[in-house]
């Protein structure tokens, strides 16, 4: 990609503490040669940047024009190495006193090759009550 080069018209700057909001346009035909041709190949154009570097404030006045040239960003090869993986935080166990509601009930551990029964396979109440046959009266499926 060849570089781009367009001019811009600063617009604003709205300065902040450690900031500045800076609003560009596209420049237009004022009747110079220069402005003419670049307000003919990009006639519209709207750009709102941030700034806080320091070193960088107050370098843009409105009612300037500047020279934005556009080059394609070549990945470098350490960028293309897979990131790091921050680290996990250790999470503290919670403070639970003998008798807190907020106790928490240990896990049992099951022995996968025995053949007790899951205790969340028991039947509830209500299951319990309730017959397995269908009553009499019962439409079938599908009907």
């Amino acid at each position: 990609m060849n570089t781009i080069r367009a001019k811009v018209l600063c617009v604003d700057v709205d300065a902040k503490p450690g900031y500045e909001n800076v609003t560009f346009q596209a420049v237009y035909d004022d009747g110079g040669n220069e402005n003419k041709s670049f307000s003919e190949a990009t006639p519209s154009l709207g750009l709102s940047m941030t700034i806080s570097n320091p070193a960088a404030l107050g370098s843009f006045k409105a009612g300037n024009s500047y020279y934005l040239d556009f080059s394609e960003a070549k990945e470098q090869e350490e960028s293309k190495a897979e990131p790091e993986q921050a680290p996990t935080p250790e999470i503290p166990e919670p403070d639970v006193t003998e008798g807190s509601a907020e106790q928490e009930t240990p896990a049992t551990p099951v022995d996968q090759d025995s053949e007790a029964s899951d205790p969340t396979d028991a039947p509830t109440p209500a299951e319990a009550e309730t017959p397995s046959e269908p009553a009499s009266d019962a439409a079938p499926a599908g009907v």
